[in-house]
């Protein structure tokens, strides 16, 4: 009696398809991964910017700076927020307490879930603190300073954006340049931090 089955060559080809349909779909799917985390950066920074404007319509001045030192402790507010040596930068607890602007501070979805808590938020700086810091402990405000005021207000914000790491805009030099802020258009996965600021929204 002769017995029905699948040949060797058959599965072959069925396990060769398979293979070329899943090469196609993964590469797609993680995209859209990055799509929608994208748009949750954009989302979750939009809804801070406005819970920092409303923090300063209450106490006439803009959120200060907390810092994680190297050491691994956590100071708030900062005491020299122009130090770049510092671990990670970020808003400090009033945004949450006493007084909820927002429920709870939420953490930049591109970078590693490991870190501790304060190192997730997304970055914040608040530059008209750091060029008051400067004035009174330097004597001077430098010209980046200076710039990124002019044209990018009193607050800045930014996430790790796809390429994981949150160096783009802080190696910026000058005033506002293009150059490391995030753009769709150079592909999905590319480098370049999702900024936001009081005066830019859009780059």
């Amino acid at each position: 009696m002769k017995r029905k089955g699948f040949t060797l060559i058959e599965l072959l080809i069925a396990v060769a398809i398979i293979s070329i349909l899943a090469a196609i779909a993964v590469p797609n799917f993680l995209e859209a991964q990055t799509r929608a985390k994208i748009s949750r950066t954009k989302a979750d920074l939009r809804s801070m910017s406005t819970a920092i404007e409303a923090y300063r319509v209450d106490n006439n001045f803009y959120p200060l700076d907390g810092a994680v030192l190297h050491s691994g402790v956590t100071i708030y507010p900062a005491q020299n927020p122009s130090d770049v040596a510092n671990r990670h930068v970020f808003a400090g607890p009033v945004l949450t307490t006493p007084i909820a602007y927002l429920t709870s501070q939420p953490h930049d979805p591109f970078v590693s879930q490991t870190l501790k808590e304060e190192e997730r938020f997304y970055f914040y700086a608040n530059l008209r603190q750091a060029s008051q810091w400067l004035q009174t402990n330097m004597g001077m405000v430098p010209p980046l300073i200076q710039s990124r005021i002019r044209d990018w207000g009193e607050w800045m914000m930014h996430a790790a954006g796809p390429d994981g790491d949150r160096t783009d805009v802080g190696s910026l030099a000058g005033p506002v340049m293009l150059v490391g802020v995030y753009d769709p258009t150079t592909g999905t996965v590319s480098n370049g931090d999702i900024l936001r600021t009081q005066t830019r929204t859009s780059w």
